[in-house]
């Protein structure tokens, strides 16, 4: 199991784009943030197999949000997709060996939080290997029997 704490700024994954002449290519925001996370992960060993991740992106506080509330909390709010940010942070896996390939993260437990007053934003998360062959009943947990 690799538990890391990433000090980068969670980046949403982008929608491609194309040039006049039909090219597609990857924004330059999201490929910048894609290395970064590989460069922050290349020492851990590669993890194989079926695999889960749990993660928190911490976001900067927004502004306006009143000095009462001093710890983390979360807030329906347009800070992007927590599937893109999701979608950036496995490209980025990928790109720095943790993975060989993002399609290997079978199960995945995120959460969008703004920081606490004291915290910077970033990245926590905890990537494992659920074994080659993970079994249905294994990741049904408290699911009645009685149907």
């Amino acid at each position: 199991m690799i538990e890391l704490s990433l000090n980068i700024v969670p980046v949403p994954k982008q929608r491609p784009r194309a040039t006049k002449t039909g090219r597609v290519y990857t924004p330059r925001e999201t490929a910048d943030y894609e290395r970064s996370i590989a460069r922050l992960v290349g020492h851990c060993p590669a993890q194989l197999g079926a695999l889960a991740l749990d993660v928190s992106f911490l976001l900067k506080r927004p502004v306006r949000t009143p000095k009462s509330m001093q710890g983390r909390f979360m807030k329906a709010g347009s800070r992007g997709d927590l599937d893109n940010y999701i979608k950036s942070l496995l490209d980025g896996f990928q790109r720095g060996g943790l993975v060989p390939n993002d399609a290997a993260v079978t199960q995945i437990n995120a959460k969008k939080v703004y920081c606490a007053i004291d915290e910077d934003p970033h990245i926590e998360f905890k990537l494992w290997s659920l074994g080659e062959q993970v079994t249905l009943e294994t990741l049904l947990i408290d699911e009645p029997n009685d149907r």
